[in-house]
C-alpha cells in the first residue's frame, strides 16, 4: 500500500512540473509580453522586460498593467474597443514615436479575438501608427 501511495505521489508531481505553462488567460484576457527596448504607456515608459496586461473589469474599459512576477504594480489604465481585420495570434500595436521618445503601446489583442483594448492617451500632434502587426518587429515578443 505505502509503494502504490508514493507512486501515486511522483506521478502527481510529475504531471506538474511537465504541464505547460499558460501564456493568456482567457476570462480577463490577459496576455505576457516582452520588450528588448523601451516603450511608452499612458505616464510612464517601460524599461526592457517582461509584464503582463489584463482586464481589471467585467465592461472591459480598465486594464492593469504589472512585471511578469506580479510583483510590481504599474497601474490601472483606460481603455476602449479596439478592432482588427486578422485574429491570427497575438498583437501589439505601437505608435511612432517623436524626437527619439519610445514608441507608444496603443493597443493589445487577444490571440484569436477581432477585437482588442486600446489604451487611451492625451491628444499628441503628428501621431502615426508605427506598425500595425507588431508581434513581427524584433523588440516585441510574447514570452
Amino acid at each position: 500500500m505505502n509503494r502504490k501511495m508514493w507512486s501515486l505521489v511522483f506521478s502527481v508531481l510529475l504531471l506538474g512540473v511537465f504541464m505547460p505553462r499558460a501564456r493568456a488567460s482567457v476570462a480577463n484576457r490577459e496576455v505576457h509580453f516582452k520588450i528588448n527596448e523601451p516603450i511608452e504607456v499612458p505616464g510612464r515608459v517601460l524599461n526592457p522586460g517582461r509584464y503582463d496586461l489584463k482586464l481589471a473589469s467585467d465592461n472591459g474599459s480598465l486594464a492593469e498593467l504589472w512585471n511578469a512576477r506580479g510583483s510590481k504594480f504599474y497601474g490601472f489604465y483606460e481603455t476602449v474597443p479596439a478592432d482588427r481585420s486578422n485574429p491570427s495570434g497575438l498583437k501589439l500595436k505601437l505608435l511612432a514615436s517623436e524626437n527619439g521618445s519610445p514608441e507608444r503601446l496603443s493597443a493589445w489583442f487577444y490571440p484569436g479575438d477581432i477585437q482588442g483594448n486600446q489604451f487611451l492617451y492625451p491628444a499628441r500632434a503628428n501621431a502615426e501608427p508605427a506598425n500595425e502587426n507588431c508581434a513581427c518587429t524584433p523588440h516585441l515578443s510574447t514570452r
